[in-house]
């Protein structure tokens, strides 16, 4: 799907957000990374380029099943440099 957007346009940032299926794995981030890592490589572009953008889930106060999960996803700036992470609040 990257490689057909490119075809018209230009990649300005990934957003990224997380699932319920993997909550409390503290290896987490670096899977993240992995993933981001290749999709860059596999459409030729630079990290300084294209921001990462990761969502956090619903707060476990707010009545969210995987909140605790935010503390895991607040993680990825230390191993993704151009990492953001997005605080939804309602």
């Amino acid at each position: 799907m990257g490689k057909k957007a490119q075809e018209v346009g230009v990649i300005k940032g990934i957003l990224f957000h997380q699932g319920e299926t993997n909550t409390g794995q503290q290896n987490w981030p670096n899977r993240v990374k992995n993933v981001y890592y290749n999709i860059l490589k596999d459409l030729g572009l630079k990290a300084d380029d294209v921001p990462f953008l990761a969502g956090e889930v619903v707060q476990s106060n707010e009545g969210g099943q995987c909140g605790s999960m935010n503390s895991i996803i607040q993680q990825l700036p230390k191993v993704i440099p151009s990492a953001h992470v997005i605080f939804p609040r309602v």
